[in-house]
């Protein structure tokens, strides 16, 4: 079942390898990902939900234009209450703020809660932005525009916390292209 729904939110995607090398902390080995390109986003969509990425292993790479949205980004290292599926239990939240002109990591609702965001100002070009993320299993890092400005913290998300979403608030957004990458995962051959 959790294949079938991988499968249908990545439809018309492909299984590629790609060198990985934008961060010294990602071996520059191929590794799968997914790859999906031009649609919208309205509300949150969770991107996982396979064997592939199934652990916080990954790195996010992901090209949006606001269309009307206040906030956009991801959500990672996720976990919701099974009984009540609405009900997120934990979570990290990397976005854009257009109001604010920054990215932010919103950690209120991360596993050990930081009132305080993390936050960097940074302006859109075009209304466009790069986001760059890559969670490892105690750390993230959050680049804006291949390492224009980046904010980084450490993480210690509960053995259940393991979803990561792309997410809206107040309107759309549009995702020229996305690429995940399993990190977990053996390297493809060459």
């Amino acid at each position: 079942m959790k294949i079938i729904a991988i499968l249908l939110l990545f439809i018309n995607c492909t299984v590629l390898g790609q060198n990985v090398a934008f961060d010294t902390l990602i071996p520059k080995n191929t590794y799968r990902y997914f790859e999906k390109k031009k649609f919208v986003v309205a509300k949150e969509i969770a991107l996982n939900g396979a064997d592939l990425f199934s652990k916080n292993n990954y790195l996010i790479e992901a090209e949006l234009i606001c269309k009307s949205a206040k906030h956009f980004g991801f959500k990672v290292a996720q976990w919701r209450d099974k009984a009540h599926p609405n009900k997120v239990l934990e979570e990290l939240t990397l976005g854009y703020n257009v109001h604010h002109k920054e990215i932010y990591i919103d950690r209120t609702k991360s596993s050990i809660p930081v009132k305080k965001d993390l936050v960097a100002s940074y302006h859109l070009v075009n209304k466009k932005i790069k986001m760059q993320i890559i969670v490892k299993n105690n750390y993230v890092r959050f680049y804006a525009n291949n390492n224009e400005v980046m904010l980084a913290d450490s993480i210690a998300p509960s053995p259940d916390a393991l979803i990561f979403s792309i997410f809206t608030k107040r309107r759309k957004v549009f995702v020229e292209s996305l690429k995940i990458w399993d990190l977990e995962d053996f390297p493809t051959k060459k």
